[in-house]
């Protein structure tokens, strides 16, 4: 995991961007995951995943298996950041 100050926050107020809060995504096998934010224009998605406690690898697994989700719906821009509200970082998180 490598720090990243996630530049893009701004973005969440951009009207250009339709924003879903915790949206349910359902999977080919039936299962339901919800991402805490999606950012989505076009072709393009920027997914934000909310964590609480301190940094574990899953969070990274968690949070690719969302972008697979979402490239296998069509979107082919898709970037990925964990945010960790209690030690006040951002992390980007990069494709497997």
């Amino acid at each position: 995991i490598r720090k990243h100050k996630i530049k893009k926050m701004g973005l969440m107020l951009d009207p250009s961007y339709q924003i879903l809060n915790e949206a349910e995504l359902l999977l080919d096998d039936g299962t339901v995951i919800r991402p805490d934010r999606l950012l989505i224009r076009n072709d393009e998605v920027i997914v934000i995943d909310y964590k609480t406690g301190a940094e574990e690898i899953q969070h990274e697994s968690q949070v690719r298996k969302y972008a697979a989700a979402l490239q296998q719906m069509g979107y082919t821009k898709i970037e990925m950041y964990l945010v960790y509200s209690a030690l006040k970082k951002s992390v980007a998180v990069n494709a497997a």
